[in-house]
């Protein structure tokens, strides 16, 4: 079963007025996130990103001759 993409509207909208400090220490702490989440599930997220891009690069297999695929 795939995950679908959160539409960006989801994702909080990043104030217009933080400081430079605010925002790198926002960024900081986003990449220990992502090293972390790495770390722990690389295999798995790779595994599911093979899956997506299949799917994705199947429901294309049948093109629509008036959009030629180049």
């Amino acid at each position: 079963m795939s995950t679908p993409h959160p539409p960006r509207e989801r994702f909080p909208i990043i104030p217009a007025d933080w400081s430079a400090e605010q925002a790198l220490a926002t960024f900081e702490l986003l990449n220990e996130l992502t090293e972390r989440i790495w770390t722990r599930y690389a295999p798995e997220i790779q595994a599911l990103l093979r899956q997506q891009q299949c799917a994705d690069h199947n429901a294309s297999d049948d093109p629509d001759p008036a959009y030629p695929p180049f």
